[in-house]
C-alpha cells in the first residue's frame, strides 16, 4: 500500500514539473510570443491553415498573400509575417467558409490580437447571405459536407443558426482579387 501512495505522489511531482516547464505560455503572458487568435469559431473546428494577406495600410500591393499554418487550431505566429521595420498594416485573414476579417497592427508586434472568425460562408464569395442559408437548410439533417458549419458531423438546426446570425460581407481584399484557395 505505501508503495501505491509513493507512486501517486511521484506521478503528481512529475505532472507539476511537466506542467510548468513544457506547457506553452499562454497568448496573454507578457512573455510569451505575440500571436493572432481565431476566436468565436466552434471546438469541433480545427483548421489547419487560413489565408493571410498582409499589406501596409494605404497600399493595396500585398506583402504577404497565401495560406499559412494555424497551430492549436486557433493561433497564428503573427510575428513570422510582418515586416521587421515599423509601421502600421493590414493583416486580412480567412477561413474557406468564413468572411475575411481585417485587423490594422502596429510593429514591432508587442501584443496578442483576437480577431472573431464569422463562419457560414458555404457559397465561397465572402458573402453570407439567403444563397448561403438555402444550401444549409437544403441539407438539413445530411451527414457533414460543406453545410456542415460547426464542424460536428451533421447538418443541424446549430448550422441553420449560425448562418443567420453571421449574416453580412466579409472585409474585401486591398487589391480587389479573389480569395485564394487554402490548401
Amino acid at each position: 500500500m505505501k508503495y501505491f501512495f509513493g507512486t501517486i505522489v511521484i506521478a503528481l511531482i512529475a505532472f507539476g514539473y511537466y506542467s510548468f516547464y513544457y506547457q506553452p505560455l499562454a497568448a496573454s503572458s507578457p512573455t510569451a510570443t505575440p500571436v493572432l487568435t481565431l476566436s468565436e469559431i466552434p471546438n469541433d473546428i480545427c483548421p489547419e491553415k487560413i489565408w493571410l494577406l498582409v499589406a501596409a495600410v494605404n497600399d493595396p500591393k500585398p506583402l504577404v498573400d497565401r495560406s499559412v499554418p494555424v497551430r492549436e487550431c486557433r493561433t497564428v505566429l503573427l510575428k513570422n509575417y510582418l515586416p521587421a521595420s515599423s509601421g502600421e498594416y493590414a493583416v486580412f485573414m480567412k477561413l474557406p467558409t468564413s468572411l475575411a476579417s481585417s485587423v490594422v497592427v502596429s510593429t514591432p508586434l508587442t501584443r496578442s490580437i483576437t480577431v472573431p472568425i464569422r463562419l457560414g460562408d458555404v457559397t465561397k464569395d465572402n458573402v453570407i447571405d439567403a444563397a448561403d442559408e438555402k444550401l444549409v437548410t437544403d441539407a438539413l439533417y445530411s451527414i457533414g459536407g460543406v453545410a456542415d458549419i460547426t464542424g460536428d458531423g451533421k447538418v443541424s438546426v446549430d448550422d441553420v443558426v449560425t448562418v443567420r446570425i453571421n449574416k453580412g460581407v466579409g472585409a474585401d481584399r486591398p487589391d480587389s482579387k479573389p480569395w485564394g484557395k487554402i490548401e
